[in-house]
């Protein structure tokens, strides 16, 4: 890795907190709007999240993008098989789960 620049040297440098420093205040409204997060059935305070996992998959497709389709795998089985390991998350604490499968890998939300 180059000497002259890397993640470790500029973190030491300081930059992130001067450019902290000098960054305008952000107004109430822009602070609140930042505490909602958008799912799938709506917004929800980013509060509510709790112990969120999150960059997770239910199902991964490596087939490739151009034959991707629902009829390839049995929802039914899909859940039986992961469902287990969902319960297993939720009791260790876990309360929310962010699936981030890509529509060309299997996203079926």
């Amino acid at each position: 890795m180059s000497e002259a620049y890397t993640r470790r040297k500029f973190l030491k440098s300081g930059a992130l907190v001067a450019a902290a420093m000098i960054a305008p205040a952000k107004s109430a409204l822009a602070v609140e709007k930042r505490r909602e997060v958008i799912t799938v059935t709506g917004a929800v305070d980013a509060m509510a999240l709790h112990n969120t996992l999150t960059h997770e998959h239910i199902l991964v497709d490596f087939i490739g993008a151009e034959n991707i389709n629902p009829p390839r795998w049995n929802r039914e089985q899909v859940i039986e098989r992961i469902l287990p390991y969902l319960e297993d998350a939720k009791s260790a604490g876990c309360q929310t789960f962010v699936d981030c499968t890509p529509n060309y890998l299997g996203r079926d939300v």
